[in-house]
């Protein structure tokens, strides 16, 4: 019977020279020198393990985001390049200067909403979330399969943003145009309801009503600053960190799954070394992009006139 083990015995050293051969190349191959028939199927053999998936948090980093990280955590999937075709998801947070932090990564067959799920409930049980339910976290995604669906059934407590560029590239297809691309983002990044809205008017002046509509069918709570909690002290509205990881690995992706996991968790150990001989060279408490950002308002705050209401606060004005 020609079964798997036939066809390796067969063309072991073809598969071994040809790493990346097509699968109906082989079976024209096995055709033309056998005159048989294989047909591609999936099977379970009953008593025998089957790699389903493997979980990888480290000890450093774990405790480097329960103890210096921000409280936000950004998830993202991303294709297996190599001869084992499959997806790594990633955990990513941002740590104390801005920057990407490596949380938990894992390799899965496929992004479905059980490998989500069980990603998910390994990431809750190491970063210690089942007690708060989510209380003074958020997260940030792309709007994964299955992953919005279970987060608030877990974590009902947590914050759930969306990435603003997913949205975006969704959003465009039906209502293009450089204008429209301009007024999306200043919604996005609208800091107040009042100011939100004045440019909400302006994107509707630009045409069809319906792009509002379509644009509403997105909650504002998961993609407009005015809406975002405050707990995480992070107003980003893109999931760009779990996108740099997912490009600093774009290498060790297309390596065979054990040896990619390797270089990935060298890469990672190499990092943290080097951010934290980066720490020792700071010249003040502040984080250096921290600082640059301080300097930066202070300019902008220039510009600012306040004036006391006389009874509870002030009024900002700006363009002095």
């Amino acid at each position: 019977m020609a079964n798997t083990a036939w066809v390796a015995k067969h063309f072991k050293d073809k598969i071994i020279n040809q790493p990346n051969i097509k699968l109906r190349k082989l079976q024209d191959l096995i055709r033309i020198k056998y005159g048989l028939q294989i047909l591609a199927s999936k099977e379970t053999i009953p008593g025998k393990e089957v790699f389903v998936g493997i979980y990888i948090c480290l000890h450093a980093c774990k405790v480097g985001w329960l103890e210096g990280c921000r409280n936000v955590i950004g998830f993202d999937g991303a294709f297996l390049k190599g001869v084992y075709k499959g997806k790594l998801l990633s955990c990513i947070g941002k740590d104390g200067n801005n920057q990407m932090y490596h949380v938990a990564w894992a390799v899965v067959e496929k992004e479905t909403k059980h490998t989500w799920s069980w990603f998910f409930r390994c990431l809750m049980h190491e970063l210690q979330l089942t007690k708060s339910q989510g209380e003074g976290l958020t997260i940030i995604s792309d709007m994964q399969k299955g992953l919005v669906a279970f987060v608030s059934e877990l974590l009902p407590n947590v914050e759930h943003r969306m990435c603003a560029r997913h949205i975006w590239s969704n959003w465009k297809q039906k209502w293009k145009g450089e204008a429209r691309r301009k007024k999306f983002w200043a919604c996005v990044r609208a800091s107040f309801e009042a100011y939100l809205k004045a440019k909400i008017d302006e994107q509707a002046e630009l045409g069809d009503s319906k792009t509002i509509e379509d644009l509403m069918r997105y909650p504002k709570q998961c993609w407009c600053r005015a809406f975002f909690k405050d707990w995480s002290k992070c107003d980003s509205v893109e999931n760009n960190m779990c996108e740099i990881f997912s490009s600093w690995i774009l290498s060790a992706r297309h390596k065979s799954i054990i040896t990619m996991l390797e270089k990935i968790r060298v890469e990672v150990m190499e990092r943290m070394t080097t951010m934290r001989e980066f720490a020792t060279r700071w010249i003040s408490d502040v984080s250096p992009l921290a600082m640059g950002y301080i300097e930066e308002q202070s300019q902008y705050a220039v510009k600012h006139e306040f004036k006391w209401n006389g009874d509870t606060g002030y009024e900002i004005q700006h363009g002095v």
